[in-house]
Order: C-alpha cells, then sequence, then structure tokens
C-alpha cells in the first residue's frame, strides 16, 4: 500500500464546472474517466448542480462534509458523513 500526499497532487475542473476533482488512484493508473476500470477521487463541490455524465461507470460518493443533498430521479438523498451512496453515473 502507498500513501498518498493529496496536498501535492493537482486539481481538475469538473467538466460542468462546478467543482474541482483530485485523482488519487485508478486501474490503470491515470487513467480518465473515459478510460478507467475504476477511479477513486476527492472532489471540492464549489456550487448546487448537475453531476457529469460518466456513461458505464456505478459511482459511489462518501461526504467528507455534512450538509451534502443529492436528487436523483426526482428523489432527494440526505447524505450523512462518510455515508457511502451508489448511484449510477448514465
Amino acid at each position: 500500500m502507498n500513501r498518498v500526499r493529496v496536498a501535492g497532487l493537482p486539481k481538475t475542473p469538473w467538466r460542468n464546472g462546478g467543482g474541482t476533482t483530485t485523482a488519487i488512484a485508478a486501474e490503470p493508473e491515470g487513467a480518465s474517466f473515459d478510460d478507467c476500470l475504476w477511479r477513486v477521487d476527492i472532489s471540492d463541490i464549489g456550487r448546487a448542480g448537475p453531476f457529469s455524465h460518466l456513461a458505464g461507470l456505478d459511482r459511489t460518493i462518501v461526504p467528507l462534509a455534512s450538509g451534502l443533498m443529492l436528487t436523483i430521479d426526482g428523489a432527494r438523498h440526505e447524505l450523512g458523513l462518510f455515508d457511502p451512496f451508489a448511484f449510477s453515473g448514465d
């Protein structure tokens, strides 16, 4: 297992412009959302808005701060701190 120092990793703007993401690990290594088998990222949500479409990927979000509310297919989901929530990227 490798120790990752997040502070030294680059932040990439989201496709929808609503935040940034920092890639922690991926398979294959260095893969983008377009060509990965899996990825682990830490994201900063800058403003409310739709998530980017990531066709064919299953997503799991784990809030690292409180106060996150998602609306998916009209259903509202209030997420608790460190409470994983899975949804489709489609």
